[in-house]
């Protein structure tokens, strides 16, 4: 099942009811890939399909701002960049890759690395701020802030499983390197 963009709504629609059946199905041996919005989605308490965590704002010594839940901002949106990112190539979602590749960030959703009890983080963004940026435009912070994080994460969900990208690999069909990504998942995830 592949979880586009617009699931990240759910929660504020009808279609909320029908996550108890998805969450069954991944667990009884079902692949669900997640993108975008989605990915935070199944990162939220009341889903927990994902052990990550959405990241806030940060002070500019690198700690998370001490404020209250309801006064917690995202970070800066990145408007449209491309970010140098580090494929682990021994997991099968990164089959056909080398041990890195770029992709396009449009939004600003930072994720904490999976915990290697968890999952595996298939991709993670460059640990050097000063080199993620390949090309196009992002803020200082942002940038700060994204470096080392994850951007694809694989986590086992009882005999299913789930992988999850911060971006859509197919955004617009711009860039054909994130596509084979996207297909591993779809085509060799029913049989991991």
């Amino acid at each position: 099942m592949i979880s586009m963009e617009q699931w990240g709504q759910i929660r504020r629609t009808s279609l909320w009811a029908t996550m108890p059946t998805s969450d069954d199905w991944t667990r009884n041996g079902g692949t669900l890939v997640a993108l975008g919005n989605s990915s935070e989605f199944l990162a939220g308490e009341d889903v927990g399909l994902l052990s990550t965590s959405t990241e806030f704002k940060q002070d500019p010594k690198g700690k998370e701002k001490q404020e209250e839940p309801a006064e917690k901002t995202r970070p800066d949106s990145i408007p449209g960049a491309f970010l140098r990112v580090t494929l682990d190539n021994t997991h099968w979602l990164a089959f056909g890759y080398g041990e890195a590749s770029q992709v396009l960030v449009e939004s600003n959703r930072i994720f904490s690395p999976l915990k290697p009890s968890q999952g595996r983080n298939v991709a993670l963004y460059s640990p050097d701020p000063e080199k993620i940026l390949v090309s196009g435009f992002a803020w200082e912070e942002s940038l700060q802030q994204i470096a080392g994080k994850a951007c694809i994460m694989y986590q086992p969900a009882g005999a299913g499983n789930v992988v999850a990208f911060s971006e859509d690999p197919n955004y617009r069909a711009f860039q054909d390197g994130m596509n084979l990504l996207f297909l591993n998942a779809v085509f060799l995830g029913p049989g991991h």
